[in-house]
């Protein structure tokens, strides 16, 4: 969720919506991630725990071991299984995230708490729930019935249990993507083919949203791609807040709700879209709807909602050419290519780039020990022929970034995404107007990675006021900030401390 989105929606949201928000919690304008590779993993990790990269150790979903040159997967754990379907396909778990999470510290001080994340895919329900969850919630893509892993619990809660036999994600499948406004309402419908085309030819009320049609994988994946998605979470989230009493307990409970559709349509067409503004506008009534059912049932001022994003969406390169701003796409796969092909040509030893992940790229550390190589000069030797590509603005190598990224700002953030051991050897930043293609949807207009830093942040309820917060914070300042106005200890490792304007919400 880009700020500029809401900018370009905010005259046609609920007034009890997003806008109440602004009006009645604190709204802090400056919000900016600290590193420099924003996509959903890292953004997420970073919220969770409270530091950065550099120090949580996610950049990615996905890293090469530098040891044993294997691929490794963030939340792959093949002794826990799936819990709640007869499809036991996620062997997932929380057990190689390095630090502590708001969940432990949640947990540390109210043990008899109720802890839920939720999300349609399982990477961000298990970085949000932790280790010390109650059960990190996602749907199976195969059944729509939502799964947690035996990590957590060994039976699913029973308003989950009675969620899935209600058949919610079914009935939500079969319904037509249909426009929520009129088509005047839409500021996307201006840039079809110019950024100054007159909209009034798409003001007829019979018009649709043109959707793409994904065929690939699972019938119920669709859902992740659709707003619906985002309204299937919050019936779950009311579920949990009734079957668990959530917010009526004897202590506090938490619960959060990563709305994934956001981040696919924004990768598919553009988060200045006509799709992506109509999931802005749903989502929108739909929180205005949820709003009155917290004061209606947990009570005004008895509850804290913070509202945030893992990363914001770079606009699409349809969006930027269509105003003739440099922009393109950058294949990394392509990259990989032409880089072992130019290692190769120079070294006469094939293969010594292993893979890439989140716009970083991995040497083959045994084959250069095998033959005797500088891994070193490899790895600045391999940042130079990146940053001749089309599209890179500077690739930095580890061992530059590993002692604190140089002067540039820029090579300052490269180096708060660095860790030692999970990091590769040179890490790749694009030029503003470029993105990364999709690996999961390779036909797509954006991708699954941002240049952009700034996302929204509000914090709503509970004793707090009507309040603008204009100097710089950071997500990760996100965390600790709860904590002090529960007056717990923080993560294990956070680094990021409680916002002035919220944490200090009696002054």
């Amino acid at each position: 969720m880009p700020p500029s989105a809401l900018v370009r929606a905010w005259n046609n949201f609920e007034p009890r919506g997003i806008p109440l928000l602004r009006a009645q919690g604190v709204e802090c304008i400056a919000a900016s991630y600290g590193h420099l590779l924003g996509n959903t993993p890292s953004g997420l990790a970073t919220i969770a725990s409270g530091t950065t990269p550099d120090t949580h150790g996610v950049s990615a979903s996905k890293w090469y071991d530098h040891i044993t040159n294997e691929p490794q997967s963030l939340i792959a754990d093949k002794v826990c299984g799936a819990v709640g379907d007869s499809y036991n396909d996620y062997n997932v778990s929380p057990q190689k995230l390095l630090v502590a999470t708001l969940a432990q510290a949640w947990r540390a001080a109210f043990p008899q708490s109720h802890i839920y994340s939720m999300s349609l895919s399982p990477l961000p329900a298990i970085l949000l729930a932790g280790r010390a969850a109650n059960a990190a919630l996602w749907m199976n893509e195969k059944t729509g019935h939502f799964v947690t892993s035996t990590y957590y619990c060994d039976t699913l809660p029973q308003f989950v249990t009675q969620f899935n036999r209600n058949g919610v994600a079914a009935m939500y499948l079969k319904q037509p993507w249909q426009p929520a406004k009129r088509s005047h309402a839409y500021a996307s419908l201006l840039m079809r083919n110019s950024p100054l085309q007159d909209a009034s030819q798409f003001d007829d009320p019979k018009f649709s949203i043109p959707a793409t049609t994904i065929s690939i994988g699972p019938q119920y994946a669709k859902l992740a791609t659709m707003p619906r998605g985002n309204t299937l979470l919050r019936d779950l989230l009311v579920a949990a807040i009734e079957g668990d009493r959530l917010g009526r307990n004897a202590e506090p409970d938490l619960l959060s709700v990563y709305f994934s559709p956001f981040e696919n349509i924004a990768t598919l067409y553009g988060p200045e879209s006509m799709q992506y503004e109509d999931a802005l506008f749903r989502f929108d009534a739909e929180l205005a709807q949820l709003l009155d059912y917290l004061n209606a049932t947990v009570g005004k001022k008895q509850y804290l909602l913070v509202l945030t994003s893992a990363y914001a969406a770079a606009p699409s390169v349809e969006y930027l050419q269509a105003w003739r701003i440099p922009s393109g796409q950058f294949n990394p796969d392509r990259a990989l290519f032409l880089l072992n092909s130019y290692l190769r040509a120079r070294y006469g030893v094939a293969d010594l780039v292993r893979g890439h992940a989140g716009q970083q790229f991995y040497l083959n550390r045994p084959l250069i020990e095998k033959h005797s190589l500088s891994l070193s000069s490899l790895g600045e030797q391999a940042a130079q022929f990146l940053q001749d590509m089309a599209g890179v603005s500077a690739a930095y190598p580890a061992n530059i970034l590993q002692w604190g990224g140089g002067a540039r700002s820029r090579a300052q953030r490269a180096a708060s995404n660095f860790h030692p051991k999970r990091s590769g050897d040179v890490v790749v930043d694009l030029l503003p107007g470029w993105s990364v293609v999709s690996e999961r949807f390779p036909t797509a207009k954006n991708g699954e990675s941002s240049y952009d830093m700034h996302v929204p942040l509000f914090f709503f309820g509970w004793k707090l006021g009507p309040r603008r917060v204009v100097h710089s914070v950071a997500p990760c300042d996100i965390a600790p900030t709860i904590c002090h106005l529960m007056q717990i200890a923080p993560p294990n490792a956070a680094t990021g401390q409680p916002i002035e304007g919220v944490a200090d919400w009696d002054k």
